[in-house]
């Protein structure tokens, strides 16, 4: 038996625990999602498992948690109480992440109260490695699975170039404390000035933005920031389209940006993505796995951070950075960078094969 824990008041990351179903990867017939009850949410969590056809059971009190002894606990987001259902012995606890980057939220300490933690490839490995999350030898005693692209999700904008092209834009949001904030909103003017000069380069007149299900959530000011970028581009005759479910702004705002002809979709499949753009975040991973050439945008300590890692030579002028700028950029697509990130070992097998393949692993 399979279980899923959640500890969380963001909608966003039911939408993001339900691709994983939809992308086949937790079997619906025998996962169930345990998750916390909250007077002003768990009506619409209810409401998104019951349409997405997830069995989910919310809880008041942990004595009102089930789990069959055996099972194996999935865990996609770090919350305090996740101490509360490790503590169970006579369950297996792993960690799988709800996407693959190099945010240092990826790498906190608390991260090693789970059996087993799982990540894309030798890059996630040398990341906690590098941190002191982990040893060499929970390496060797299987605490760290690579599991290639199971988890890292996809934008699915790279399936057929015969779908509409366009340029991708993805932020991050801002965080749950500062010093996590990757988000490039903060600098919507330069963010601007980055993607007309790629577009024009590239001949590329449609822009997609795909803002992250919690842009807002701790600084209301990064939705603002959105509307602006979107009005500068616009401003320059681009087509503006933006994926809905993720940009929550009031009814208001919205019917005003349609009226300046910008666009809402609820459906990425008719797009192809020719150049790509994004924060310090999954959504890199994504790109790399799907081969999105992009340029990514970052602060300085984040260069500083990739030289000590030694990957800085894995990028070729697409790092743009947000607090020192340095001169011109173009998105690239790294192969290097690619095979470092994302084991290979499991492109042969199918994603509804995968958690299966993992039970076999930590036996």
């Amino acid at each position: 038996m399979y279980y899923i824990y959640l500890d969380t008041k963001i909608i966003g990351a039911i939408q993001q625990l339900i691709v994983y179903f939809s992308n086949q990867i937790f079997p619906y017939e025998n996962t169930v999602v345990i998750y916390k009850k909250y007077k002003k949410h768990w009506q619409i969590f209810n409401k998104l498992f019951k349409n997405a056809g997830i069995t989910a059971i919310p809880f008041e009190r942990y004595s009102q948690i089930q789990m069959k002894e055996g099972g194996i606990v999935f865990y996609l987001f770090n919350a305090q109480s996740n101490c509360r259902i490790v503590s169970d012995r006579g369950l297996t606890h792993i960690f799988v992440t709800h996407g693959e980057s190099n945010k240092v939220s990826s790498v906190k300490p608390i991260i090693r109260i789970y059996d087993h933690v799982t990540t894309a490839g030798q890059g996630g490995i040398d990341r906690f490695l590098m941190h002191n999350t982990f040893t060499p030898y929970d390496i060797e005693h299987k605490r760290i699975l690579t599991m290639g692209d199971t988890f890292t999700g996809q934008t699915g904008l790279s399936a057929s170039p015969q779908q509409q092209n366009i340029a991708f834009y993805a932020p991050t949001w801002e965080g749950g404390i500062p010093s996590e904030n990757y988000s490039s909103l903060a600098n919507p003017d330069l963010v601007a000035g980055q993607l007309i000069a790629a577009c024009n380069g590239s001949h590329i007149r449609h822009i997609l933005i795909k803002p992250h299900p919690n842009t807002g959530h701790r600084l209301k000011e990064y939705r603002t920031q959105l509307i602006r970028l979107i009005s500068i581009l616009k401003q320059q005759d681009f087509a503006i389209s933006v994926f809905e479910p993720y940009f929550d702004i009031s009814f208001f705002k919205k019917r005003h940006l349609k009226k300046q002809g910008i666009y809402f979709t609820n459906d990425l499949a008719r797009y192809y993505a020719t150049i790509a753009f994004c924060d310090v975040s999954a959504i890199e991973t994504q790109l790399l796995n799907e081969k999105i050439p992009y340029s990514l945008f970052c602060k300085h300590d984040h260069f500083d951070y990739l030289k000590k890692a030694g990957l800085l030579a894995f990028y070729h002028q697409n790092l743009i950075c947000l607090d020192k700028p340095n001169g011109e950029t173009h998105p690239y697509l790294s192969p290097e960078l690619k095979a470092y990130m994302i084991d290979a070992t499991f492109e042969q097998i199918p994603l509804h094969a995968r958690i299966k393949k993992l039970a076999e692993l930590i036996k």
